[in-house]
């Protein structure tokens, strides 16, 4: 029973420090610009570069405060807040909360103001809005 506690501890520990977990700090002081849509509707997904519905990115500050930036049909919204970093398993996420524009929210949450993304690896983030019919949208940092 130890021997089996055991080596699960030590696959566990094996697996929380794979190269593929991202740190938070990744992100920090980096442009993540919109790069893809999915979803389910017809005709519109999957979508890139300028047959996407809009374009779209974020800047991350060291200060742990962001900006979101989106273009559609030529109208340009801003958004700002705080962001916080948190982690499931081997997952990194960041957690937005917006103090201004929260019309460009994508989330599941019940909340108006909070956003979550994931890194997927260290050059991209996606949005968790797909897992509630919201479109599927994947970053990527410019360096």
């Amino acid at each position: 029973m130890r021997l089996h506690f055991l080596i699960l501890s030590i696959i566990g520990v094996i697996s929380c420090t794979s190269d593929d977990y991202v740190s938070v700090t990744e992100a920090t002081s980096k442009k993540w610009t919109l790069v893809s849509m999915s979803g389910s509707v017809s005709g519109v997904f999957p979508a890139t570069g300028d047959s996407m519905s809009w374009q779209e990115y974020y800047v991350f500050n060291g200060d742990m405060t962001f900006a979101k930036f989106r273009d559609r049909d030529g109208i340009k919204s801003e958004a700002a807040g705080t962001y916080d970093s948190t982690s499931f398993s081997t997952e990194n996420f960041l957690e937005l909360t917006f103090t201004s524009g929260t019309q460009l929210v994508g989330s599941c949450t019940s909340s108006q103001n909070t956003e979550t993304l994931f890194f997927a690896s260290e050059m991209e983030i996606r949005s968790t809005w797909s897992q509630c019919d919201g479109p599927g949208l994947v970053y990527r940092r410019l360096e």
